[in-house]
């Protein structure tokens, strides 16, 4: 037998349980001068429903007019190609991001997605920037 196989196999099957799963994804430091990047945060592994994405940075954010960042959630499709801005926040004056985190995308109609979808977080560049901690990125899905 082969155990790659094994382990792609239970892995699959850990998603026959319904409910809602989630993946958590890293994003290291970014520099204020850092130029905007797109970080690929989730790859659907079944057929599945995205109910909520939720950042949650390793030490608060202060949000800034002029010199900032934005985080856009971006459906990158199946092939990964995709440029879709689902979602948003503007780190601007007055929108923080505390250490407990925020919620980016929960929408009332969760986001239908085919297996192997893939979500990326934009860390646009606004001027001459700001500068991030590490940031954790949860994704929480449905199969279907």
């Amino acid at each position: 037998a082969c155990p790659e196989k094994e382990d792609q196999m239970a892995q699959r099957q850990a998603y026959d349980t319904p409910g809602t799963h989630d993946q958590r994804a890293g994003i290291e430091p970014t520099a204020a001068a850092d130029a905007s990047k797109t970080h690929v945060i989730f790859e659907a592994p079944v057929s599945c429903k995205i109910e909520k994405v939720k950042i949650i940075p390793g030490a608060a954010i202060t949000g800034a007019n002029t010199n900032t960042k934005h985080l856009n959630l971006i459906n990158r499709g199946t092939n990964g190609a995709g440029a879709a801005e689902i979602a948003n926040y503007d780190l601007t004056l007055g929108n923080d991001i505390g250490v407990a985190g925020l919620v980016l995308y929960a929408p009332a109609s969760p986001l239908a997605a085919a297996q192997g979808t893939q979500l990326g977080l934009q860390v646009e560049q606004v001027g001459t920037g700001q500068a991030l901690p590490p940031l954790a990125v949860v994704v929480e899905f449905a199969p279907n």
